[in-house]
């Protein structure tokens, strides 16, 4: 076999070419690839070292700039550092800050300081490999993990019509600037250095490419997926697109306030945004074409029996508080609605139903993205053991109570239609009720049939002409009953219903060796059971055509004919199908029963028929492939929807399982989270021997429905080595049959049991057995691989035995999988090297023509067996079948190769948008600050910074504030007096009260005021005393509860404003390195409280002429000192004398503080003298009035 070497000289072919043996006959190509029968790779090394395109694993982290480097070739996804081939120097920016912050007890001395801030930025081209790429979905900075939506790049996937970047183009000039066409790279603009110590970080991207990746051209799973249903359908918020939270709470005069830090909800993922729109923009990125979600939505009903059930919302708890809203459910609200049932220990069986405001905050996201929307009302039985709704039955009288009672179906199914009937393109009456369509009456009537159809109509006068309804029955369900009524035909012909809805679970294969076999379960659809047979226990009866329930064509075009003889009300052809459900658990042999779901808490879970219990993503891809294949052939299927998409985003779900308790259903659910979107195995070997010049005629790939998670080559290496690789990894064969070089996948089920009576002996033996010698094979095997649970890092995984050999063998595999996958790979190839030391050569008769290369036998010698797998088949001199076979385990492939976590990621909690609490206020010279104050909303608690309008940094608080509310109402007093008489009740949401001898200051909606006494009374309560009020001369002088709380300690900060920045008003608050488009907007109030105040006014009459006297004094809202005299020499007076009629005989502006007036009347005749102080920077003070009379 010729050696190719990947990278700069592609040439030659992968093997030579045979001619056909008229059979299926070849024999195995390659040492690794067929088997580890003939790697005697052990001599006098202890050590043997094998790679599969690279030799140093960890090196695909290690960031390189140098000339001459190995442009990698990449497939799936996965994560690598580059190589800069472009920099410009690195660039100082100075910023100016000026800000005041306050020191000391008590408020403390305020101190002005004014930093010079330097900041350094780069621009960056890094190449990331051969193109072209699909996308970067995320860029790592060293280990932080970079927000995209704040990084200014651009990315060049490496097409061939690709252009030059424009700011290469302007440092290096036009014409001289390349293109680097056919190589992806990135280019990174001003990126700011600051978070890195002004250096240049390690850059590692995770990158996408699997688009262009087709096995002989046919299309992918993820290109026919057009339709997807959305689950879970339970959780009070898990659909919305905004950040809701959970915190603790307190009641108040029948009012619920927070208190303590919140629990994010609905963001547990390291992009920081709602699950939902993650989860969502992951869907769309990995089904390109897809046009319709069908989004479920759950009520609960309390038991299987229709007479004593009633049907309602749930929640999961009623103790604490979501913010900023509220959980409600039509007209049901936390304060009235039922706590859904709890598991033996102690948590919630379902979650709660998702809000009426979430599901409308997601139908606007999804319609944003261009995507049709079938609303699917799901009816989930609240019970332990989780039964199926189609248990529910009961008699056929009280079908219609059950259906119109105030707490009945029909109210369920009415409030989601007025609900979402502006939002949504079809909805969805009812799903798999069997227990209650089935019920007929004396009559043969079918009084469920009838309440739907009723339904149907009062759903239509709500949602108009436009929207599409119809009802999802099951697969066993739409058909006919077990007596042969077509019990939905008036359903399906009714005018309001406008097509036959089918959850499509229908069995389509028997033997689990079909499961990954395409072409079987696409012709499993039209044939096998419910359409040529059904089984009357074990024993297959013929099926008539009229009752063959999976012959949907036959159903669809022909009339019905009930037991009495009368035809039905539908009429062929009369409505086309959509297939409102249909999907696959990954497990094997799921194709034989796809309806059945593993769940071991439920009593309807299940395994397929003939399963191991195994997982088996590529059975589960195999039957989706064929099954929308199927689909399109079939002319009355007018939309189909996969089940199932979670709205919780992959990874986090199902690696979160502390948060999640249905994490560990995961691996073998119907979910295609984190199991679609990858490269297919056949695309990725169909490519690499195009590089070297071999056509995919050339090669047969049609057997493998594998994916890859991720492979990168980034070392010359040739296509032997790498498709090496790729056979340890998944369990290939590969074989020279007929002119081509096929690849099949091992199975682990028994083709054929041979006896050696009736083998053709040949030198009179029959069989002969060749054993090797083994005491010199390894006794540990260690596979280095990238795993994908600690973000694409360098790994190993070991196995060992006892033999005593003290021989290592490694392999170097640079292909993404899990710890899980990788162990197994590690004791499979351990215990090949012993197992396949044992070869059978024996020939049979022609009657074994069937036998085919891979296949795995049985030998039977006597009362001794052996298993091995065939590798060669040819004929010989007289016609006879010549087999060699290695003796294999099928036991080894019971493991599962597809990607299981073995983790339980732990989230940092999320750092949501500051809570601000900005108030204006005066300095002792008369100038304008803000005091800012700001908290998180979680217990991650990360700098904020403040910008103005324009963007622009004012300053940054690096301490999160103590701040809270009142819990009890405040009265009004008198500037500056003490009051011993209330004790104020106050809940922090951050920091904490000290018990102090000094006075404490604080801010109460605007009021300034100050403490001395403290009492921590609970958990982030506390009774403050001895205060003393309004030390800022605040108009607003009672308050409510509610009102906000901020403690004035070194923690605060004072910002210095400039007469320019008093118009701008509108400021936002982000966290460090936070995206500024979801920053918090905030107003400021500038109409401030005047500090300046006039006291102490006399008038005295002396000689006919009023004298008058006063005194000026100003308040500092960061001091509590009393009165300060003010300064006068920048101080004008407004007197106002008016006389006993109230009307204005005097008003002058002067600069002292006291004034002689001639008195042309009595001082008796006066009634009021008013004096305001005014500042040019504040305008008049709050007047001061002596009354004379």
């Amino acid at each position: 076999m010729a050696s190719i070497a990947l990278g700069t000289a592609l040439s030659t072919t992968l093997g030579a070419s045979f001619g056909p043996l008229g059979m299926a006959a070849g024999y195995a190509v390659g040492s690794y690839i067929g088997g580890l029968a003939d790697s005697r790779i052990f001599g006098q090394n202890k050590i043997k070292q094998k790679f599969f395109g690279s030799s140093k694993l960890n090196d695909l982290m290690v960031q390189t700039s140098a000339y001459g480097q190995t442009i990698p070739i990449i497939y799936g996804t996965n994560r690598f550092a580059g190589n800069v081939i472009w920099a410009t120097p690195i660039q100082e920016h100075q910023d100016q800050l000026n800000h005041s912050t306050r020191v000391g007890k008590g408020g403390g001395k305020k101190i002005s300081q004014t930093e010079l801030r330097y900041t350094y930025t780069v621009n960056l081209a890094i190449s990331l490999g051969l193109g072209p790429i699909d996308d970067i979905t995320r860029i790592w900075a060293d280990t932080m993990l970079l927000d995209l939506k704040q990084t200014d790049y651009r990315i060049y996937k490496g097409d061939n019509l690709q252009l030059p970047d424009p700011l290469i183009e302007a440092v290096c000039g036009i014409g001289r600037t390349p293109a680097y066409r056919g190589m992806a790279y990135i280019v990174l603009e001003n990126f700011d250095l600051t978070r890195f110590g002004n250096r240049v970080p390690n850059f590692t991207f995770e990158i996408k490419k699997f688009s262009d990746l087709k096995n002989h051209g046919e299309a992918q799973l993820e290109e026919l997926l057009t339709g997807m249903t959305i689950i879970p359908g339970c959780g009070e918020f898990v659909y919305d697109t905004e950040i809701q939270y959970t915190s603790s709470k307190i009641s108040v005069n029948n009012k619920d306030f927070a208190k303590g830090k919140a629990q994010s909800i609905n963001s547990n993922n390291l992009e920081r945004i709602a699950d939902s729109v993650l989860s969502t923009n992951q869907l769309l990125n990995n089904c390109p074409n897809l046009q319709w979600v069908s989004v479920v939505s759950s009520w609960f009903v309390n038991c299987l029996d229709i007479n004593g059930c009633f049907i309602a919302p749930r929640i999961e708890h009623k103790d604490n508080l979501s913010l900023p809203n509220t959980w409600q459910v039509g007209n049901f609200t936390r304060k009235n609605t039922t706590i859904i049932s709890r598991d033996k220990e102690g948590y919630p069986l379902f979650g709660g139903t998702p809000s009426d405001q979430s599901i409308l905050n997601y139908f606007d996201f999804l319609k944003s993205n261009n995507l049709n929307i079938m609303f699917y009302p799901f009816l989930m039985v609240d019970k332990i053991g989780k039964p199926w709704r189609g248990h529910l039955s009961g008699n056929a009288e009280d079908v219609a109570h059950f259906f119109n009672k105030p707490d009945g179906y029909n109210q369920f199914i009415l409030h989601y239609a007025r609900l979402v009937k502006d939002k949504v393109d079809a909805f969805i009456i009812g799903s798999e009720l069997i227990g209650l369509t089935k019920l007929r009456t004396t009559d043969n009537k079918f009084p469920a049939v009838t309440e739907l159809i009723k339904l149907a109509d009062q759903v239509r006068a709500i949602i108009g002409d436009k929207v599409k309804i119809t009802y999802a029955a099951d697969w066993s369900e739409y058909h006919h009953t077990e007596q042969g009524w077509y019990n939905l035909d008036d359903l399906w012909a009714h005018h309001n219903i406008d097509m036959i809805g089918i959850d499509a679970y229908f069995p389509l294969t028997e033997n689990p060796l079909d499961a990954h076999d395409q072409n079987k379960i696409f012709k499993g659809w039209n044939s096998g059971e419910g359409s040529d047979f059904y089984y009357n226990g074990d024993n297959k009866e013929a099926l008539e055509q009229r009752f063959a329930w999976k012959n949907m064509e036959h159903f669809w075009r022909n009339e019905h004919i009930n037991p009495d003889g009368l035809k039905t009300s539908w009429s062929p052809k009369m409505k086309p199908i959509w297939i409102t459900e249909f999907g696959f658990p990954s497990i094997d042999a799921a194709s034989n029963k796809p309806n059945v779901f593993y769940d071991p808490d439920s009593i309807d879970g299940n395994i397929p028929t003939g399963s191991n219990g195994n997982i088996d993503f590529q059975a589960q891809r195999a039957g989706l492939t064929a099954s929308l294949k199927f689909f399109k052939t079939q002319s009355m299927i007018e939309q189909c929807f996969a089940w199932c998409w979670d709205a919780r985003p992959y990874p986090y779900f199902p690696d979160l399982k502390a948060k999640w308790r249905d994490a560990h259903l995961w691996a073998k659910g119907h979910w295609l989270n984190g199991k679609i979107g990858k490269a297919s195995l056949a695309g990725v070997i169909i490519d690499l021997c195009k590089r070297v010049k071999i056509s995919p005629e050339q090669i047969d790939v049609s057997k493998l429905t594998q994916t890859v998670e991720g492979l990168v080559i980034s070392e010359l290496s040739t296509v032997r080595q790498i498709l090496d690789g790729l056979c340890i990894c998944f369990n290939l064969e590969s074989y020279n049959l007929n002119g081509k070089i096929c690849f099949l996948p091992k199975t682990s089920y028994i083709n054929n049991r041979i006896k050696v009576g009736e083998m053709i002996a040949k030198e009179q033996y029959p069989l002969v057995i060749l054993r090797k010698e083994s005491s010199n094979l390894p006794n540990i095997v260690n596979v280095h691989f990238v795993d994908k649970e600690l973000d694409y890092q360098f790994n190993i995984a070991r196995a060992s035995n006892n033999n005593g050999s003290h021989h290592q063998h490694t392999i170097h595999l640079p292909i993404v999988t899990s710890q899980n996958h990788a162990q197994n790979i590690a004791e499979q190839i351990l215990a090949s090297f012993y197992i396949s030391q044992t070869k059978f050569n024996f020939s049979l008769p022609r009657n074994y023509l069937d036998l085919a290369l891979g296949d795995l036998i049985i030998i039977e010698d006597g009362n001794q067996e052996y298993i091995a797998r065939i590798n060669k088949l040819c004929f010989g001199t007289n016609g006879e079948i010549e087999v060699t076979a290695l003796q294999d385990d099928p036991d080894l492939l019971n493991h599962s190769n597809d990607y299981l976590s073995s983790r339980n990621l732990e989230l940092e909690a999320a750092t949501l948008n500051p809570i601000g609490e900005i108030s204006m206020v005066i300095n002792e010279n008369y100038q304008p600050n803000l005091l800012i104050a700001v908290r998180s909303q979680t217990e991650n608690f990360k700098p904020v910074q403040v910008y103005n309008h324009n963007f622009e940094l004012l300053t940054e608080n690096h301490y999160e504030a103590t701040m809270g509310f009142i819990a009890s109402s405040l009265p009004e007093w008198s500037p500056y007096v003490i009051d011993n008489t209330t004790y104020l009740k106050v809940i922090l949401n951050s920091g904490e009260l000290a018990q102090t001898d000094n006075w404490q200051t604080a801010f109460i909606n605007g009021e300034l005021i100050a403490f001395k006494e403290v009492e921590l009374v609970a958990e982030h309560e506390y009774i403050i005393s001895k205060l003393k009020r309004n030390l800022n001369l605040a108009t607003k002088l009672a308050h409510e509860v509610g009102n906000n709380f901020v403690l004035l300690d070194s923690k605060v900060n004072l910002l210095q404003l400039k007469n320019l920045e008093l118009s701008d008003n509108d400021l936002k608050l982000a966290h460090t390195g936070q995206n500024l488009a979801i920053a918090t907007n905030y107003t400021v109030d500038f109409n401030i409280n005047n500090p300046l105040q006039v006291i102490n006014i006399t008038a005295i009459e002396q000689q006919n002429k009023l004298r008058l006297t006063w005194q000026a004094i100003k308040h500092y809202s960061n001091e509590i000192q009393d009165y300060k005299s003010a300064d006068l020499e920048e101080l004008k007076f407004l007197i106002t004398i008016t006389n006993m009629d109230d009307y204005q005989i005097f008003q002058q502006l002067i600069n002292t503080n006291n004034l002689e007036l001639p008195l042309v009347t009595p001082i008796s005749s006066i009634s009021k003298i008013i004096i305001s102080a005014f500042h040019e920077n504040l305008g008049y003070s709050k007047p001061t009035t002596l009354n004379i009379t």
